[in-house]
């Protein structure tokens, strides 16, 4: 099997070789789509092999030329280039049963909240505000235009309410890599947990991988003690490096 190695962050990719205009055929998108109303109704949110199952089936059948399924207008996608209409759709992680269970351990309750930063389409802000409520989550991006996240910086909210409250939880997926606008929001980040019992959940495949920046992950790795990991789905059978969701504290 071909490993698919992520050696690039997919958003700083040029527009002319993530071809967004790409589609694929009608039974690769009822596969994807079934697995986005998996995310926005009230059901369980589904297992990681459950979101692997949806991800993989329809890469499958992407390449297959079936008479009457295949959309008008451009040319569809290929089983490789699934991550581009998933990212557009959903995002560039994905959210699963198990990576909740991993937050909901660290969630300091009645008065936690959790501040999903750097949120983009609000994937995991609508997932998250379904297991721990509401006024439990807040979701930060100025790029974003979800109703469910609030077009903000990480720091103009900072200034504007004071920051994160002791209890709260600090949850980042795919920083921006270096170079990219917005580079030092991990270093934003980190600078705010001051306590050694405050929580930081990242979701990356770590230094090896597309995002993040070096010194970002060296900070971490010197001034923070990891707690709790978990894997996440996949979009490929054969990703290296795959991503983690991860649970850090400041080493005391």
């Amino acid at each position: 099997m071909t490993t698919v190695a992520r050696e690039q962050c997919p958003r700083c990719t040029p527009s002319f070789l993530r071809r967004p205009n790409r589609r694929m055929n009608k039974r690769a998108m009822r596969r994807h789509s079934h697995l986005a109303r998996q995310y926005e109704n009230s059901r369980t949110i589904p297992l990681l092999k459950d979101v692997e199952t949806a991800l993989w089936c329809a890469g499958s059948v992407a390449d297959r030329p079936l008479g009457g399924y295949w959309p008008r207008g451009p040319a569809p996608l290929s089983s490789s280039n699934i991550e581009h209409w998933t990212s557009r759709k959903l995002g560039w992680s994905f959210p699963c049963a198990e990576a909740v269970a991993l937050i909901r351990r660290f969630f300091q309750w009645p008065c936690g909240r959790v501040i999903d930063i750097g949120a983009g389409s609000g994937l995991w802000t609508r997932v998250l505000k379904r297991a721990f409520g509401s006024d439990k989550v807040i979701g930060l991006d100025p790029a974003s235009t979800s109703d469910d996240v609030l077009q903000a910086t990480f720091s103009d909210w900072c200034d504007e309410t004071g920051g994160p409250k002791h209890a709260d939880l600090l949850f980042a997926s795919w920083l921006p890599c270096q170079g990219q606008e917005g580079s030092d929001l991990g270093h934003q980040i980190l600078d705010r947990i001051v306590a050694d019992d405050q929580i930081l959940v990242y979701v990356g495949s770590g230094p090896s991988g597309p995002v993040g920046t070096k010194d970002f992950y060296h900070r971490l790795g010197v001034e923070f003690e990891e707690y709790a990991t978990e894997s996440l789905p996949r979009v490929y059978p054969s990703v290296f490096p795959r991503d983690f969701i991860r649970a850090y504290q400041r080493k005391r």
